[in-house]
């Protein structure tokens, strides 16, 4: 018969092929995406929040009376906090869950959201913690440079300056903790 397709064709390997099986229902499906685009929109909101709070602050200390190097390290550290922000609205958006598709569709939709979100999260320090780093060093080289005196200030800003890098570690942590949990998600998925 000619238009009998050849064995281990593409045709024959096509139509031989199993379906991925899965034992959600498109009902499970949808509750899992939604949830979790809700959880992406509640983490945007506290960064947006986070955002207002920085500028509050750091506007604040543009105007303290320092000397130009901290007020430029507050400048630069809203510059970047922005930055931020605007790779999380770029990236890490939450988009909508198909509504009308079938499972395989949703499920699709959903592998590909996890995974976009857990390859931002990976990549945190480039976008979130790296454009931050340079004004926050500058903000405590300025303060040294302009309020210590004596050993009480320098341990202050010492201080200070180990505990900004304490909240920048453990955000960094955070969020490659964050991506871990993305990735069993998504290998209980059958990624």
């Amino acid at each position: 018969m000619p238009n009998k397709p050849t064995p281990n064709s593409p045709e024959e390997l096509w139509q031989n092929q199993t379906e991925e099986e899965t034992n959600m229902t498109l009902k499970d499906i949808r509750s899992k995406a939604l949830r979790f685009q809700t959880k992406i929109r509640r983490r945007n909101l506290r960064e947006y929040i986070g955002i207002v709070v920085g500028t509050v602050i750091y506007c604040g200390f543009m105007w303290y009376p320092s000397g130009p190097l901290f007020k430029l390290g507050a400048a630069l550290t809203l510059a970047g906090m922005y930055f931020s922000v605007y790779q999380i609205r770029r990236d890490g958006s939450a988009r909508e869950v198909p509504v009308d598709s079938p499972p395989r569709e949703c499920l699709e939709f959903h592998r590909r959201e996890l995974t976009r979100q857990r390859d931002m999260l990976r990549r945190v320090g480039p976008w979130h913690i790296g454009p931050m780093a340079p004004g926050l060093a500058l903000l405590f080289v300025g303060s040294w440079i302009g309020n210590v005196r004596d050993l009480k200030d320098s341990l202050i800003v010492a201080a200070s300056g180990v505990f900004a890098v304490a909240v920048l570690s453990f955000v960094y942590w955070l969020n490659v903790r964050a991506a871990n949990k993305l990735e069993q998600e998504l290998e209980t998925l059958g990624q």
